[in-house]
């Protein structure tokens, strides 16, 4: 039997465009993931790092 965490979870929200969501998701299917556990593994992979896992520069947002 599984064992429950104690741990207290807390709802994220944020808005994208129906576009990038379904480019998104479709994405995320072709990995076997859902776009919520997606999020979850890079939230993970932030905090297990101490930064974002990949190089931003800044310049990506303008184009």
């Amino acid at each position: 039997m599984k064992k429950k965490s104690n741990r207290m979870t807390a709802t994220f929200q944020f808005r994208i465009s129906v576009e990038d969501k379904n480019k998104l998701k479709k994405i995320c299917a072709k990995q076997g993931l859902t776009i919520s556990a997606a999020v979850r593994m890079f939230f993970s992979e932030c905090i297990r790092l101490g930064r974002l896992p990949f190089t931003y520069t800044g310049e990506e947002i303008k184009k």
